[in-house]
């Protein structure tokens, strides 16, 4: 029986340090990881066994979504677990995951784990300087923040 693929959607919030503790065994387990907005710089401290960025020939969305594509289509035939890494929130207006989802779930079981997104994170920043709230939105959402 063969295994199927996994494709996992994850995200981080206004770094690469923000990021759950889901995403980073994720990240850490996965075969590779493809992102079309982090450099592999930035997530050595996990350790992925493989990052690429795909070609960017041109900076428009629909260049960039055929890029994304043609590279986790390459990719699902050799691995069994990818990461395709993003910012933000994958689930609030963003295009780009929404087609990526609809275009594998035939081949992969799609799974999406979102981080805080940066929106997220900065209204929480912003709310507990004016002292609105006194919580840290991290707290909440099992996420670390790492500094360097």
């Amino acid at each position: 029986m063969e295994v199927k693929k996994k494709l996992f959607i994850c995200s981080f919030g206004l770094n690469p340090f923000n990021i759950s503790y889901k995403t980073e065994e994720i990240i850490k387990q996965a075969d590779i990881v493809i992102s079309d907005v982090a450099e592999e710089k930035d997530f050595l401290w996990l350790n992925p066994k493989k990052f690429i960025l795909p070609e960017k020939k041109e900076f428009d969305e629909k260049s960039l979504i055929k890029s994304i594509y043609l590279t986790i289509k390459k990719n699902l035939k050799k691995y069994k677990n990818i990461v395709f890494l993003t910012s933000g929130n994958p689930l609030f207006l963003n295009s780009i995951v929404e087609k990526i989802f609809w275009k594998f779930s035939r081949v992969a079981s799609v799974i999406v784990e979102p981080s805080v997104s940066s929106f997220d994170f900065l209204i929480d920043k912003i709310l507990r300087e004016l002292k609105i709230v006194t919580r840290d939105i991290t707290q909440y959402l099992n996420l670390k923040t790492y500094t360097l």
